[in-house]
């Protein structure tokens, strides 16, 4: 335990997350020893005591988790997903408890008993972005400012570590202009957070209803055929084709002069 606390405390210090091999193991092999029992706490203990720091580091690098055996092996040891005293529940609560973003399972089949259960879980690890509210005016003149006010909340347990770009859209037909904002998502940790931004409608654009779209675009994922930016999945309802997520209607309107009495 001390000794792999060493290195996972060198490699922390470093810049990098942390993992650990054999996620799962309540005695795979019989007897009163497993990794869950004695290896994890004493290991997480002793990294813990030896920089105090260690306990945040899932805020900025990912903690990764590879299953002991296969989930099928699991199964065959009866151990089962029901709460709260089942071990694979236990198993799927440490790594919530970890604030864990990868699992491997070894690219072996889930058994159907587990499904439901990892599917919760799957909501869980890493990031799952979610938006609340969204407050702005309903008509702004073209040339003039006007905020978006957004409500998000992370209902994962680690934060996206990877660089998201914020991105609002008005879109009327064949008409669109795109809002960068300046927010950085990789400091959304799990909690509800607010934004509010301002921007400048541009002056040349056409009166009209527009609506209002929203996206977290992968830096990462731009596309070979046409090198644009891949949203991201939130987790709400709406996601239209190209990955983008409509959140209300904005009427762009000019100031009328009033008519010359005669």
């Amino acid at each position: 335990g001390a000794d792999n606390a060493g290195l996972m405390v060198h490699a922390t210090r470093g810049g990098a997350g942390w993992r650990a091999d054999c996620w799962g193991d309540w005695g795979l092999w019989g007897g009163s020893w497993s990794h869950q029992t004695k290896l994890y706490p004493a290991m997480l203990a002793a990294a813990a005591k030896a920089d105090p720091n260690f306990v945040h580091v899932w805020k900025r690098a990912p903690v990764h988790l590879e299953v002991c055996g296969t989930m099928h092996r699991w199964q065959e040891l009866g151990w089962t997903a029901s709460e709260p005293d089942g071990k694979v529940a236990a198993s799927f609560r440490w790594a919530r408890e970890q604030h864990a973003s990868l699992l491997n399972v070894k690219s072996k089949p889930v058994p159907q008993g587990y499904v439901a259960a990892i599917d919760e879980l799957l909501k869980r690890v890493g990031y799952r972005f979610v938006v609340d509210a969204f407050n702005h005016e309903r008509k702004v003149r073209p040339g003039t400012l006007t905020t978006f006010t957004s409500h998000w909340s992370n209902l994962g347990v680690a934060p996206s570590y990877s660089p998201r770009e914020l991105t609002y859209r008005l879109r009327r037909g064949s008409n669109e202009v795109a809002f960068a904002s300046t927010q950085d998502v990789r400091t959304w940790l799990p909690g509800r957070w607010q934004v509010e931004e301002a921007f400048t409608i541009p002056a040349d654009l056409p009166d009209g209803v527009y609506d209002i779209e929203v996206a977290l675009l992968d830096r990462d994922g731009r596309s070979p055929e046409t090198k644009a930016l891949a949203p991201l999945p939130l987790g709400i309802a709406g996601r239209q084709s190209d990955g983008w997520y409509t959140l209300s209607q904005l009427e762009v309107v000019r100031r009328r002069r009033p008519k010359e009495a005669k």
